[in-house]
């Protein structure tokens, strides 16, 4: 799922262009205080952020413990449906 979804070749290509798009950043003040965010490269990374103010360390650490279980569970049963699965 993207928030923000971009067509690729829009930056592949700046011929006949007066102008060149080489990189961009997008800044996004989220609804909720805390935030998860997926990064499906060579290897799965994972950012979790949140508000130091609102969420205390520990409550914060049953959710990434959580969340790690989710996926250990997963890489065991790959093949099961997703609604299958239990957080």
């Amino acid at each position: 799922f993207e928030n923000y979804p971009t067509n690729p070749a829009i930056f592949s290509s700046n011929e006949n262009r007066h102008f060149a798009i080489t990189d961009y950043e997008v800044v996004d003040e989220p609804h909720v205080k805390y935030g998860i965010m997926c990064f499906p490269e060579e290897k799965l990374t994972i950012k979790f952020g949140y508000d130091q103010t609102v969420y205390e360390a520990e409550k914060i650490q049953e959710i990434l413990n959580h969340i790690h279980g989710l996926i250990n569970t997963i890489l065991q049963n790959p093949i099961q449906t997703i609604c299958d699965y239990k957080l």
